[in-house]
């Protein structure tokens, strides 16, 4: 578990250099996209930042909430920066070194899972499937929206290209291979839903990226079958649970629509969810409903209506493409697509390595920009000065989100042994770290800052 937090020590710190760097680099296009918006788009900003400093200020731990909103506002900027830097690139070649590093990723972990199942094939559990991920959910999370994008290595180019086809399908397959033995039910979904959505929107223009996702869909499902580890020789039983049913998720939806309505219209308050003092999971496992839990029913249909909006740009483009390009972009939708639908399941936007793909995702469906698309004239200079402000202040909120998630997280680990003895096991949640249950950080540190509140 130490291992697993030292490697988001380094995604959060890889992201501070990142928001250093890049930010203060594009700090005119920060502040210019803000005054050049719409009064509507300036309004709904504006509604949403009431809304969420509300829910943030009047929920019972104002500091642990201010931890949650700086998070969040590094997820949204983090996908700002790979939008504007998705802007510049311009050229195929830039597209497949992408693709091709990604490839390279999933190709990499899957020697490394094909080595770790044989060696634990007689008594592995779906858990030892996905090794190098603290959860199997967090594979699922991940390969619902890297598998698209490893296919831009083969689809962007001027010709196809069989030796890339050929490149690719491995590596591919046998993440669809792992995803299939760990029974991963909503990155499945997901990624099948995006191929749906591509085919319905682009028809025979698509055929080359669908084609290697199907193919190598196949071949990992004929791995499943054919070799299959996890198939108990006493029973023959093929899942090592009941697939059919929710795994909890209907509780959960149903103590989050619970929560939205008597806590109408802010919510029971930022992580609230994952420290009420229920032993259940820590989040809702739905994007909607989790935001309508624990940040209130508004900001949760105003979410809503954004990723409806953002749905209808993203069709607008597509038909726009050119259809030399529609091979690409369609992978870009994918994985936007597969990202979202995979949010409706399960809590991603929580844990910081989920989080990862979800930016790169949304950033670069929304930074594509064909190569006939004329470059907009450079914003006036004052614009920088008054981003760099703007960029300061963001600046730290990220500062607090590093703070206040290393105190957060010692006081897990402190915690661990009285939340054991309290609850009979010892049970984590992912908020950002293996974050314990706040309740038990409360009976070693009650006079902690981050759990004063004035109520």
């Amino acid at each position: 578990m130490l291992q697993v937090d030292f490697f988001r020590l380094i995604l959060i710190f890889y992201f501070l250099l990142s928001f250093g760097f890049l930010g203060w680099f594009w700090r005119a296009q920060f502040i210019g996209k803000l005054i050049f918006s719409c009064s509507n788009e300036r309004m709904l900003c504006c509604t949403i930042l009431v809304m969420a400093l509300l829910a943030v200020l009047l929920g019972p731990a104002p500091f642990v909430a201010f931890l949650e909103l700086s998070y969040v506002v590094g997820l949204l900027v983090s996908a700002w920066l790979v939008c504007v830097a998705s802007r510049n690139i311009r050229s195929l070649v830039v597209w497949r070194v992408i693709g091709g590093l990604l490839l390279v990723f999933v190709l990499v972990h899957s020697v490394y899972a094909i080595d770790t199942i044989s060696l634990r094939h007689s008594f592995m559990t779906r858990h030892d499937a996905t090794p190098g991920f603290a959860h199997d959910r967090l594979f699922s999370d991940m390969a619902a929206g890297v598998v698209p994008l490893a296919v831009l290595y083969s689809v962007s180019r001027k010709k196809l290209s069989v030796f890339a086809i050929s490149l690719s399908v491995p590596p591919l397959a046998v993440w669809w291979y792992l995803l299939f033995i760990s029974e991963g039910r909503a990155g499945i979904l997901s990624l099948i839903l995006a191929v749906l959505v591509v085919a319905a929107l682009y028809r025979k223009a698509v055929l080359a990226p669908i084609f290697v996702l199907l193919l190598s869909a196949v071949i990992g499902l004929m791995g499943w079958l054919v070799f299959n580890p996890m198939v108990k020789k006493s029973t023959g039983e093929v899942f090592q649970r009941d697939i059919k049913n929710s795994s909890g998720r209907w509780e959960l939806w149903r103590d989050a629509i619970f929560y939205a309505y008597d806590n109408f219209p802010l919510g029971i308050g930022p992580m609230q969810y994952a420290g009420d003092g229920v032993m259940r999971g820590g989040s809702a496992h739905n994007l909607i409903l989790n935001t309508a839990a624990e940040w209130g029913a508004v900001l949760a249909v105003i979410l809503a209506v954004v990723l409806v909006k953002g749905g209808l740009v993203i069709l607008r483009r597509a038909v726009e493409v050119p259809d030399a390009e529609k091979p690409l972009y369609a992978c870009l939708i994918m994985s936007f697509v597969a990202v979202m639908v995979n949010l409706q399941f399960s809590g991603a936007h929580i844990a910081p390595s989920s989080a990862v793909i979800i930016i790169v995702a949304v950033g670069f469906v929304f930074g594509f920009r064909s190569e006939s698309v004329v470059d907009t004239p450079p914003l006036k200079m004052q614009y920088r000065f008054y981003g760099g402000m703007a960029w300061g202040g963001v600046m730290l909120i990220l500062a607090y989100l590093l703070f206040a998630g290393l105190e957060m997280y010692w006081l897990s680990l402190d915690s661990q042994l009285i939340c054991m003895q309290k609850e009979g096991r010892l049970h984590l949640f992912p908020r950002f770290w293996a974050q314990g249950r706040l309740e038990c950080m409360q009976m070693i540190a009650p006079d902690h800052w981050l759990f004063w509140s004035w109520r």
